[in-house]
């Protein structure tokens, strides 16, 4: 991994399917990822996740959902630009070390 934050996530919202949840718990425990919720893509298959194209969207709704969050941390700066045009709210592009308001 490239960040380990080292404060809890409320939540985790990935694009990862549904299917391979127990894969990424693995996986976050091994890292040190301490988190309060694992959503992840609700696809059967990685053709309907492509198909859907829904990845910003998903996010966006997971963010504005919790009222008193106040960041959400995106790798892809296309998505978080639109998470941050749909919510309104702050958004930490990784990738680019941009904060989008």
């Amino acid at each position: 991994p490239l960040y380990i934050p080292d404060v809890p996530i409320r939540a985790i919202v990935t694009s990862r399917l549904e299917r391979y949840r127990k894969e990424t718990q693995d996986w976050l425990r091994r890292h040190g990822g301490t988190y309060q919720r694992l959503i992840m893509h609700p696809a059967r298959t990685p053709e309907e996740r492509r198909q859907l194209n829904d990845h910003a969207e998903r996010k966006a709704a997971a963010y504005a959902a919790q009222k008193d969050a106040v960041l959400f941390v995106e790798s892809d700066i296309r998505q978080a630009t639109k998470i941050n045009q749909i919510t309104k709210r702050p958004v930490l592009c990784i990738d680019t070390m941009e904060m989008l308001n």
